[in-house]
């Protein structure tokens, strides 16, 4: 892959040209692009190759809703109760419907159509606000599906929903666990985390929580082990619930102190599916558990 080949794909999403590709032509140049090959989707094997194949040939309503960052919350209520989700403040169609006075001291304002779309406020009068509403109108006006062809992000509403404010017992930032799941079985666990040098860390474990030191992402990882969570057996069993329809779900969720569970959304395209593994050997294996369903687009 050519650094000239990533500009025009990127001169392509700009001027919008890249619209004018049918998903398969924009998915085909969109993987080449990030992973210098061409994507097999008569024979996909590793878990990229798998997971644009799902992309493309398996959509059900039931992806929309479970990628809604709203709508989600009923999903969860019905499949493991309410207790795990985070308390819920508001949801709004427009910015202009947000009183920003009745909001409480700490927030989260989250687009529902997209990803990574977040304002996390620990301290509302150091926010500021303006900046904060010019970023919450850029979502609402935008199609994030636009950006790796994630086609549920497309048929979702586009809102803001309002959140509880999270940390850990002790003050520190959340840990994130995300739990890759295979039609309900827990395969590997990612945790991301920020140290108080300033970076980011994702490290890898398996479901019985081995550490595995030789397997990661793009970002690094962080060569000290973390304390096997209190709830592991209780979040895999959750994760279970939640994604036994799907071939392939990760499935996040926060755990306050290690003990607390917290719900923090269902993802079926992690990384558009042009992740970075590490060694390759590693994304074939995790392509294995994937079982693919028939093709064909369902409603």
């Amino acid at each position: 892959m050519s650094v000239f080949t990533r500009k025009l794909f990127s001169l392509g999403m700009k001027t919008h040209l890249s619209d004018f590709l049918s998903d398969e032509a924009f998915t085909r140049l969109l993987y080449y692009c990030y992973m210098g090959k061409r994507l097999n989707l008569d024979n996909p094997q590793d878990f990229n190759e798998k997971v644009q194949w799902l992309k493309l040939y398996h959509r059900t309503s039931l992806y929309v809703q479970c990628a809604d960052k709203y709508a989600v919350r009923q999903y969860v209520k019905e499949k493991i109760g309410c207790q795990y989700l985070n308390k819920c403040i508001d949801v709004y169609e427009k910015v202009e419907d947000i009183d920003f006075l009745s909001l409480p001291d700490s927030f989260v304002l989250k687009a529902t159509h997209g990803s990574g779309w977040n304002i996390v406020c620990p301290d509302k009068s150091k926010l500021n606000w303006h900046d904060a509403c010019g970023k919450m109108r850029k979502w609402l006006k935008n199609d994030f599906s636009r950006i790796g062809r994630e086609w549920q992000y497309r048929e979702i509403p586009p809102r803001i929903v309002c959140e509880a404010f999270m940390e850990e017992p002790d003050g520190a930032p959340l840990k994130d666990y995300k739990l890759f799941t295979f039609n309900g079985e827990t395969k590997y666990i990612a945790v991301e985390f920020d140290k108080p040098d300033g970076r980011h860390y994702i490290n890898f474990y398996d479901a019985n929580w081995d550490y595995q030191k030789d397997k990661h992402l793009a970002e690094p990882c962080d060569e000290t082990a973390i304390v096997r969570p209190e709830c592991l057996e209780e979040m895999k069993s959750l994760a279970g619930k939640l994604s036994a329809d799907f071939p392939m779900c990760r499935v996040d969720f926060y755990a306050l102190g290690g003990k607390k569970i917290v719900f923090g959304e269902l993802t079926f395209t992690p990384g558009k599916g042009c992740n970075r593994f590490w060694p390759d050997s590693f994304a074939l294996e995790m392509g294995q558990y994937i079982k693919l369903p028939q093709r064909g687009v369902v409603c």
